[in-house]
C-alpha cells in the first residue's frame, strides 16, 4: 500500500510540473505516460505508426514538447477521462454518508 501512495504523489507532482512548465519544455515517454495515465507502449505504438505526438529524438532518447502534447488528440482524450474520474470520486465520497444518514433515520 505504501508504494501506491508514493507513486500517486509522484504522479501528482509530475502533473503539477507539467502544468507549470513552459510550452517548450521536454518530457520523456515515461513522464508523458504518467501524466496522461496511459501505457508507454500506447505512446510508442502511435509514434511508430506515424499518427502519434510529434517528438524530438536526441541520440537514442525520445522527448515530447509540451506545446505539441497539449495539441494532441491523445492528450485531450486523457484529460476528459481524468475529469470524469474526478467527478465520480467526488460523488462516491458523499453518497455513502447520505446512505448512512438514511439508514439511521429508519432505525429510530
Amino acid at each position: 500500500m505504501i508504494l501506491i501512495v508514493n507513486q500517486n504523489s509522484r504522479i501528482k507532482k509530475l502533473k503539477r510540473e507539467f502544468a507549470k512548465a513552459k510550452p517548450d519544455a521536454l518530457f520523456s515517454t515515461r513522464q508523458l505516460s504518467d501524466i496522461m495515465n496511459i501505457a508507454e507502449s500506447t505512446i510508442e505504438r502511435n509514434r511508430w505508426s506515424g499518427k502519434g505526438i510529434p517528438f524530438i529524438r536526441q541520440k537514442h532518447l525520445v522527448f515530447y514538447q509540451k506545446s505539441e502534447v497539449v495539441k494532441s488528440e491523445l492528450y485531450k482524450k486523457a484529460r476528459k477521462r481524468d475529469l470524469r474520474w474526478e467527478k465520480l470520486l467526488k460523488r462516491a465520497k458523499y453518497e455513502p454518508l447520505k446512505d448512512m444518514n438514511w439508514r439511521k433515520s429508519l432505525e429510530s
